[in-house]
């Protein structure tokens, strides 16, 4: 805290280095990303499946429960379409004219 911070005000007298973004003036600490060597991944597959084989599971699993709710729901949402059908607000009447649709009792 340096010398001119008031009641209302805080002043910071740093001079260190850091990557420190001051984002509404405070000190956020911006994480540094690790690198994913993508070859080492793809050379080690069988090793790395060997030593977590539960990860691997659960991400096929997750995937796998995924993509079986998209077909249901697909499938769902095509019988929602046949049974009520794609239309307008009205109906046409006897005459060939759309007419209001009647409130129920």
């Amino acid at each position: 805290m340096g010398q001119r911070s008031t009641f209302t005000r805080t002043s910071c007298d740093c001079n260190k280095l850091t990557r420190n973004a001051n984002a509404f003036g405070g000190g956020i600490t911006v994480p540094t990303v690790n690198p994913i060597d993508f070859s080492n991944i793809f050379k080690n597959f069988l090793s790395l499946l060997n030593a977590n084989p539960t990860v691997f599971a659960t991400i096929i699993s997750i995937l796998a429960v995924y993509f079986l709710l998209a077909v249901w729901a697909r499938r769902r949402d095509r019988a929602d379409v046949e049974r009520v059908g794609v239309g307008g607000a009205g109906r046409v009447n006897g005459a060939g004219r759309v007419g209001e649709v009647p409130r129920p009792p």
